[in-house]
């Protein structure tokens, strides 16, 4: 087998019935390479892990990728770059707070994450600044791109960017087409986060390893109608969704209102974070008001909607934040110079 060869639909079919580990394995291979390493890396990592998909509707599905391990869809990704990575010691880099937390959960991690704007949910604040082997930088007045160039120029490779991370995602794409497709003819629709440009150069690749798919990217929507996305998807389907998930939701709904045919079509919407990493956005749209304290917000939503909390959320809900790093971006390159040597 060639690396990169194309994925035809016999494959697929084939298969089915197999375990995500199996999938997993057979599309990192496609893309590394066939390697034994690969396979026991592979059986390692995501034995019993696999995405739940949900139903929602006819050829419309619900694909949850928030029960690995942070609570985000990222965990699967960071899984395998880890174990390609174990070798090495050297500092890991992140400009995603929520790659950053998964990171955060492995020992043998020690990691940066750099930021132009520290304003995040008080679950994934706390994930950031309370692990051990995370340091957080916020270069004031400056914009994801310019830090982005200034880390390029110090030679500093951010995790997102690297080849087994992205080449990682594939492995519940590939799961999710197979488990869905039928015919040759078919097509799986993944709407996506407005924001994740990670999660789409994924599906590029997988789209180039022939897989029958088309990501579409949803529109970013205003704060004041989030609420009701939230809310209606709850109330519709009992299902809690981060804010990311409800957008892509209401413009799956849309679209679908203005097709005229949906045969040889699946539609599928990524559940791509816990809702208790939103905590704060989702009880207001369940009509609450989140107090300051983390551990009573995770245990008001659980108590509501009789979502259990992970002990991931429950183990930093309690914890005091460290302080964070504020730097201006001209001094960023010697800063890092400085914790390289």
């Amino acid at each position: 087998m060639s690396v990169m060869s194309k994925i035809d639909f016999n494959q697929l079919i084939a298969l089915k019935g197999r375990s995500f580990f199996e999938c997993a394995s057979f599309v990192l291979q496609k893309l590394l390479g066939q390697s034994q390493t690969v396979q026991a890396k592979c059986e390692r990592i995501y034995f019993d892990c696999e995405p739940d998909i949900l139903q929602l509707d006819d050829n419309l599905f619900l694909v949850d990728l928030t029960n690995f391990k942070s609570g985000s869809f990222h965990d699967y990704a960071v899984a395998f770059f880890m174990e390609q990575k174990q070798l090495h010691s050297d500092t890991m880099y992140s400009m995603c707070p929520d790659i950053t937390a998964s990171l955060s959960l492995y020992d043998s991690a020690s990691c940066r994450y750099i930021c132009t704007d520290f304003i995040v949910s008080q679950l994934r604040r706390l994930q950031l600044l309370t692990a051990d082997n995370v340091q957080s930088i916020c270069v004031n007045d400056s914009s994801f791109d310019d830090v982005e160039f200034s880390l390029k120029e110090t030679g500093i490779k951010l995790v997102e960017n690297s080849r087994d991370f992205m080449f990682a995602h594939c492995v519940w794409i590939l799961y999710t087409v197979v488990q869905l497709i039928e015919t040759k003819f078919d097509t799986v629709n993944f709407f996506i986060p407005f924001y994740s440009t990670i999660c789409k150069q994924s599906f590029d690749i997988a789209k180039n390893l022939g897989l029958p798919i088309k990501a579409i990217v949803s529109e970013q929507v205003l704060y004041d109608s989030m609420d009701s996305c939230i809310e209606s998807f709850y109330d519709e389907y009992g299902y809690v969704p981060a804010p990311e998930c409800a957008m892509s939701f209401a413009q799956c709904k849309n679209s679908l209102q203005n097709m005229q045919s949906r045969d040889n079509a699946f539609f599928v919407v990524l559940s791509t974070q816990s809702a208790f990493k939103y905590t704060e956005t989702v009880l207001s749209a369940l009509g609450k008001i989140a107090s300051q304290n983390a551990l009573k917000n995770l245990k008001l939503l659980s108590n509501m909607t009789a979502m259990e909390i992970p002990n991931v959320f429950l183990t930093v809900a309690n914890k005091t934040p460290k302080s964070m790093t504020q730097i201006d971006r001209h001094n960023l390159c010697n800063l890092l110079s400085e914790l390289n040597l």
